[in-house]
C-alpha cells in the first residue's frame, strides 16, 4: 500500500508527469567507451524522446527531498556521475545528446513528497572528470590484471579520538 501511495505521488507531479507519457522504463544502454575501449552500460529508470528532445529520468528515494539533504545524498551516493556517466553512454550508445536528465526524488513517508532535480552544467563536468578518471583506472587494471587496493601490511587500530574522551 506504501509503494502505491509513492507511486501515485510520483504520477501526480505536474511536471514529470509529461515526460512520463510514452516513456521506456528500465531501458538498458551498451556502448565502448571511445577512450578505452572498455564496454559500459547503463539503465535509466525512464527514457523517453519528444520530438528532438532526449530525456532521462532517474527516481531516487530520499529520508528528505529538499534542496540541502538531497544534494548531500547527491554527493554521498555519487548521483552526480551517474549523471555525467548515464548521458555520456546513451550518447554512444544512441548518437542521441541527453538533452534533460531529472532526479525525481521521493520521500519514503507520508505524504510522500516529490521534487525534480537537474544537475548543473559545473555539476555534470567536475562528475564526467571524477568518472573519467575511474573509467580509466579500470580500463589499466583490466589491461594489466592488477587491481590495487589497500596495502598489505597490518595496521594499528583504536578508538578514535572523540570516542576516548
Amino acid at each position: 500500500m506504501k509503494y502505491q501511495k509513492i507511486a501515485n505521488s510520483i504520477r501526480k507531479h505536474a511536471e514529470l508527469r509529461g515526460f512520463m507519457l510514452g516513456a521506456l522504463t528500465e531501458q538498458t544502454f551498451i556502448a565502448d567507451d571511445p577512450v578505452t575501449g572498455v564496454q559500459v552500460r547503463c539503465r535509466s529508470d525512464m527514457f523517453n524522446r519528444i520530438n528532438d528532445y532526449c530525456v532521462l529520468v532517474d527516481l531516487k528515494s530520499a529520508e528528505d527531498a529538499r534542496p540541502g539533504p538531497f544534494g548531500r545524498a547527491c554527493y554521498n551516493y555519487g548521483y552526480f556521475h551517474q549523471d555525467a556517466f548515464y548521458r555520456d553512454v546513451v550518447e554512444w550508445a544512441t548518437g542521441d545528446k541527453i538533452d534533460l536528465f531529472l532526479f525525481t526524488a521521493f520521500e519514503k513517508e507520508p505524504p510522500y513528497a516529490v521534487k525534480l532535480y537537474q544537475s548543473t552544467d559545473a555539476a555534470i563536468e567536475r562528475a564526467r572528470g571524477i568518472y573519467r578518471k575511474a573509467l580509466n583506472t579500470a580500463a589499466l587494471c583490466l589491461d594489466s590484471g592488477k587491481w590495487p587496493a589497500y596495502e598489505t601490511d597490518i595496521e594499528p587500530l583504536d578508538y578514535p579520538a572523540w570516542a576516548r574522551d
